[in-house]
């Protein structure tokens, strides 16, 4: 913060930069926290089982790995726990390319630094509130306003639930605060969130700053907008007109001074290295003569008993096998079925949609079309347009343009051969697919399952086996 903002040389290492920056203010540190965009860090939500502390970690890496694209390559995957019970574990997981970290991990170290921590620049923010002296509500929405996009966070007691980030290609504030509103919106509607008095919306930077994007925010939604000085919450000199830029910063900063980095993908939590194939069979042998000992030492009936509950269990496990296979079965179907479904566009909707929005065909002609989709998924639409005037142009971009659809046009020239559309350009539609419905897969129950149930919990025999037999 001291060092201030400065233009990036795309030709030097980043580390090189920012090291000639701290010598010319003459500050002296080692240690640094890089914080990466939104951009490069992909984050998605996982439902997982119960699960202990320790097996949290190897569970995750499970779950990513089979959502994983596998020319991917090797990521680097941390988390968060936003909610659990007995029922299960909800987690934000983060990850991001192993080679991308370790690349930069050594460009800071050639440098003269120790990258001690790499987190996701939205994690600043609610790091921010965390350590401010605000009341938050139930439910916290955080708007960080950057210089060519905005960042979105939401909160839910205290737990990161989801993090947006929204590019900025209008700087007038109705327009930003109405891609802002569309996704508050949105978001809210995913996620159930209440539009009252137990949701709470931060804006970060201060009243001059924001003020009209503030009261347009606060009059769409109906609930109050707090600005947040993030040079309010520590001690600082800063003087800056655009306090919002350094908002996660402040906010890191304030985590790494109480070592309460939450998410870190330099160091992440990882699974419990599994034990040696020599260590495991000194531990199997160790097992089975304290298990001959013990049979020996013990007589007739009791024998007899752990021999029964050797077999009980042996069929509970041959049961959950079963079930496991069936399970892994059917989720084997399901995640076919969510491939062939993800690139899955309905193109008649989406023409449909289009027509609705152009002009009328006295002043727009469309000469060619061809759709496509991108490696991202999304949808293309190439046009070859024909039109009365240039300034249709612009007016065809506005009536096609927004939350879902981006659009660019190039090459307009007037061709002279259409005496009422002398004029001709090409453009590019980009489209976010619309969300298809969740399938739900439903595990049949038959007569297996009762078997294995009637084998899990057997009618005692006459008998009653002693408490150390089971």
């Amino acid at each position: 913060m001291a060092c201030g903002s400065f233009e990036l040389d795309d030709r030097l290492p980043l580390a090189q930069q920012i090291k000639e920056r701290i010598l010319e203010q003459g500050i002296q540190t080692q240690q640094v926290v890089l914080l990466l965009p939104r951009a490069v860090v992909e984050v998605a939500s996982h439902n997982l089982p119960p699960a202990t502390k320790e097996e949290l970690p190897e569970l995750v890496s499970h779950a990513v790995a089979l959502a994983a694209d596998d020319a991917s390559g090797p990521r680097t995957i941390d988390f968060l726990v936003t909610s659990q019970d007995h029922t299960g574990i909800d987690t934000l997981v983060f990850s991001s390319e192993e080679a991308r970290v370790r690349k930069l991990e050594a460009s800071f170290k050639s440098a003269g630094f120790q990258l001690s921590s790499v987190t996701l620049s939205g994690m600043g923010s609610v790091e921010l509130l965390r350590h401010a002296s605000y009341r938050l509500g139930k439910t916290t929405i955080v708007i960080g306003i950057g210089d060519h996009d905005v960042d979105l966070a939401v909160e839910i007691n205290g737990h990161p639930i989801v993090f947006r980030s929204l590019p900025i290609a209008d700087e007038q504030p109705e327009v930003v605060s109405q891609g802002i509103n569309t996704e508050i919106q949105r978001m809210m509607a995913l996620y159930h969130i209440a539009n009252d008095e137990s949701t709470r919306l931060y804006l970060l930077g201060n009243e001059s700053e924001h003020r009209q994007l503030s009261e347009q925010i606060g009059n769409e939604l109906v609930t109050a907008v707090v600005n947040v000085n993030p040079f309010e919450e520590v001690q600082s000199t800063v003087d800056t007109d655009h306090p919002s830029r350094y908002a996660n910063l402040v906010g890191m900063a304030c985590a790494w001074n109480q070592s309460e980095i939450r998410l870190d993908l330099l160091n992440p939590r990882k699974p419990a290295p599994k034990t040696g194939p020599l260590r495991r069979a000194v531990m199997i042998a160790g097992a089975a003569a304290i298990f001959v000992m013990a049979t020996i030492y013990m007589g007739g009936r009791e024998r007899a008993e752990q021999d029964r509950a050797i077999e009980l269990q042996k069929t509970k496990l041959k049961n959950l096998q079963r079930r496991a296979d069936k399970a892994q079965t059917l989720r084997d179907i399901a995640d076919a079925v969510d491939d062939w479904r993800r690139n899955d566009i309905a193109w008649l909707d989406e023409i449909r949609e289009l027509s609705a929005r152009l002009p009328s065909p006295d002043q727009a002609l469309i000469r060619r079309m061809s759709m496509s989709t991108n490696t991202s998924g999304n949808g293309v639409i190439d046009l070859g347009v024909q039109v009365s005037e240039p300034e249709v142009v612009a007016r065809l971009e506005d009536a096609v343009r927004d939350a879902r659809h981006s659009i660019s046009s190039k090459r307009v020239s007037e061709t002279g051969g259409q005496q009422k559309l002398p004029w001709a350009f090409e453009t590019q539609i980009v489209f976010k697919p619309s969300e298809l419905p969740e399938l739900t897969v439903v595990e049949e129950t038959g007569a297996a399952d009762e078997a294995a149930e009637a084998a899990e919990n057997p009618q005692p025999d006459g008998c009653k086996a002693k408490a150390g037999g089971d």
